[in-house]
């Protein structure tokens, strides 16, 4: 069994030299705190770690403290891994590493760490390593001592009340907030790995950006300081700004402006909207008119609506429902005029229809009328102007002359 170490100390600032290091290194967890200073030993070890006036040697490794000295406080100060965190030292993760860590969890710095690679192990997820000092903290001493009892996260700490819980200053507006779950502090539109800008500081939390198209609601976002102690966000560093990427969105269809379009948002539940296309600006979807189905919201103005990504399932709208919550957006009846021939001014399918040729159309009726595709199918009730292709009248002599052979058109001699 190995002897408990004890320090012979010949001076008040021996004796105060040794009882710093032992509170901050080597029995921080167990509360060290030695009484009678004025005693020559002070044992470092051990269930009576205090100070005594005199040791058995058979019972105790006595050290001088020129000994302790080489051995504790000269390697000491050779391990300094980060910035005030040592080999031995408890810290606590600010960050989330995928398979390695999470915000908040308590860890051991491991005996084979070095500067600027700190080593600790998640009896789970096995032993890693970090070069990101700013994703560490040392613990505190109450941290510390929960971890001596098994916490290996604040979450889990028995007395949050007696921790200070991370305060932010009115200097700290303008940096970022990295959410690591969805949505931590209840509320919407909150997702993880996205970063938010903080907006204003209050006594318990403060608020931060919204997306641009949620302004219109007059809603703001707010979080708590706990929630960024307890893993909800991660801080970023002072100046620290996202990377601008320019999102590049494939849709599935077309954007055609003053169509309608439908689409779903996958909000607490899935929600569609009926939208009137306005424009596109970067990837944001623009609307001059909306209505959010199931709801009494609906506008008529110009908003934006939607970033690309969000809108799912983007589709044509149906104009009958669309008549139904915009009844002025039906065409108003009309003279019927006579027409047998369109001209296609605007086609999204080829095959179906192509521009600048003209067909004959039967039983015109409202502003719709029976046609033959390219493939020589009949299309009954199609529109004059609709989501997918778009038609102008036309005659019959620009109907006749696509059929007439190109060397009549064009003849490659004249006789006189």
């Amino acid at each position: 069994m190995d002897k408990e170490i004890a320090v012979e100390c010949v001076s008040t600032e021996q004796k105060i030299n040794v009882v710093k290091y032992v509170r901050e290194k080597i029995r921080p967890l167990l509360g060290f705190n030695p009484d009678n200073l004025w005693n020559r030993y002070i044992l470092i070890t051990g269930s009576d770690a205090g100070c005594h006036s005199s040791f058995g040697s058979e019972k105790y490794n006595v050290l001088s403290f020129s000994e302790f000295e080489e051995k504790y406080l000269m390697k000491s100060s050779k391990i300094e891994v980060f910035p005030d965190i040592f080999i031995g030292d408890i810290v606590v993760s600010l960050s989330f590493r995928e398979s390695c860590r999470e915000a908040n969890e308590l860890f051991k710095v491991l005996d084979k760490s070095n500067e600027n690679r700190l080593y600790y192990e998640n009896p789970e997820k096995g032993e890693s390593s970090s070069t990101e000092a700013n994703t560490w903290r040392k613990a505190t001493l109450e941290e510390a001592t929960a971890y001596s009892k098994g916490v290996r996260h604040l979450k889990d700490m028995s007395f949050k009340t007696e921790i200070k819980v991370m305060k932010l200053e009115k200097s700290d507006i303008g940096r970022y907030l990295k959410a690591l779950k969805d949505n931590p502090n209840s509320g919407n539109h909150v997702y993880k790995d996205k970063y938010y800008r903080i907006l204003n500081i209050n006594e318990t939390g403060g608020s931060i950006d919204v997306p641009d198209w949620f302004k219109q609601y007059n809603q703001q976002y707010k979080f708590k300081f706990s929630t960024i102690r307890d893993g909800g966000y991660e801080l970023m560093p002072p100046g620290w700004v996202p990377e601008k990427k320019e999102e590049v969105i494939s849709l599935d269809i077309n954007l055609i402006k003053d169509s309608w379009y439908k689409f779903d948002y996958n909000h607490s539940q899935t929600q569609q909207y009926l939208f009137k296309y306005l424009k596109k600006e970067g990837n944001s979807i623009w609307g001059s008119k909306y209505k959010l189905l199931g709801s009494s919201v609906s506008k008529t103005e110009d908003v934006n609506l939607v970033r690309e990504q969000y809108a799912k399932n983007l589709r044509v709208a149906d104009l009958e429902e669309v008549y139904k919550y915009f009844p002025e957006e039906k065409p108003q009846a009309k003279k019927q005029e006579k027409i047998d021939y369109v001209e296609c001014t605007y086609s999204e399918d080829k095959e179906a229809f192509k521009v600048g040729s003209v067909y004959k159309i039967t039983n015109l009726k409202g502003g719709e009328f029976d046609i033959f595709y390219e493939t020589g199918k009949e299309y009954k009730g199609c529109p004059m102007t609709g989501n997918m292709w778009k038609f102008r009248s036309s005659t019959k002599e620009a109907y006749d002359i696509q059929f007439r052979p190109k060397a009549m058109e064009n003849p490659p001699f004249s006789f006189i």
